[in-house]
Order: C-alpha cells, then structure tokens, then sequence
C-alpha cells in the first residue's frame, strides 16, 4: 500500500477501532497535530470524544495532509470530495484481493483485529469497549463479543491480515 491516504484510513480504523462510517464523518478539524489530539464521532450511540493521537498515528497522518486533495472539509478526500462508505470498502478489497486474503475479508475485520490484539496484550474487556467506543461498558460484558469475536479469530491470522492490509509497520513509516 503505497497511496499516503489509504495508509492513514486502515490506520486510523484500525488504530482507533472505528467503522467505516466513523471514519467517513471526520472531519478536518478533527485532527490537532498540536495539541496530538483526534476528535472521534461514533456511530450506532456510541461514546465518541477526544482521543490522543498515537505517534504512528501521527507519521500517518503528516505524510496524508502534506498531499491531501482539498477538496471538502472531510478527513479523507478524493476527486469527487470526501470518501463514501462505498469507495472505502471498495480500496480494501482491492488490497485484500492483492494480498491474496480471504475474498469474505470486510475494512470491519480491522476493528476486530485491534480488540484481539489489545486482549492478547493483556487489556481488559473493558477497556476495549470503551476504546472501541460502547457507551455503556456493563451491558456489553455478559455476551461480550471481543470474547466470541477472539474464539473465532486466530490472532496470527489478524496479525497476517493487519500487516498485509494496513501495512501497519508503523515503524518503518
């Protein structure tokens, strides 16, 4: 993945654990570089708010605004201004396709990914919830689906789709 936006979406979505259409609604003036601050909307009544932007969030993010496309007040921009729901699930299965991962792989696998990776450091459920944007952590917990979400997952394949996807060697960028 060579593009600057798309490795900013997969980063963020996947960092932050948003869904797709999280990532459609930021804005611009989300994101303090300054301050190292990001403004997340959540979607489906979730908590959104001011996040800390994560140093390879920030590499990210420089690399993106310095070739951005001014072209609306979204976040993610294209030609025909900011990026719809669509055309984001549609660079994700180009990109999945070319790493040759599972055609039934969805951009919401990412958010997935982030919530198995943080259990397998040893974060808490609740902590996931929370970071993934659930208002209410305790009507989650009995039927947790990070839980389910992990039983069916092997985390060395999320890591597989992760680097392959993302290009997430946030490191190296």
């Amino acid at each position: 993945m060579e593009d600057p936006r798309d490795k900013a979406i997969f980063g963020l979505i996947y960092l932050y654990g948003l869904r797709v259409s999280e990532a459609t609604i930021l804005k611009l003036e989300d994101v303090d570089l300054k301050r190292k601050r990001i403004f997340i909307r959540r979607v489906k009544g979730g908590a959104g708010g001011e996040r800390p932007i994560f140093r390879s969030t920030e590499k990210l993010l420089r690399k993106y605004l310095a070739v951005r496309q001014e072209k609306g007040d979204g976040l993610f921009t294209g030609r025909q201004g900011t990026l719809s729901r669509k055309r984001i699930h549609q660079l994700f299965k180009g990109y999945a396709q070319r790493a040759g991962l599972d055609p039934k792989s969805t951009v919401h696998s990412l958010r997935h990914s982030i919530a198995t990776h943080l259990l397998e450091t040893g974060m808490g459920i609740e902590f996931i919830k929370d970071h993934l944007g659930h208002r209410d952590i305790r009507n989650r917990t009995s039927d947790s689906k990070c839980e389910k979400m992990v039983a069916k997952q092997r985390a060395d394949d999320a890591k597989e789709q992760l680097e392959t996807i993302c290009a997430c060697h946030f490191t190296a960028i």
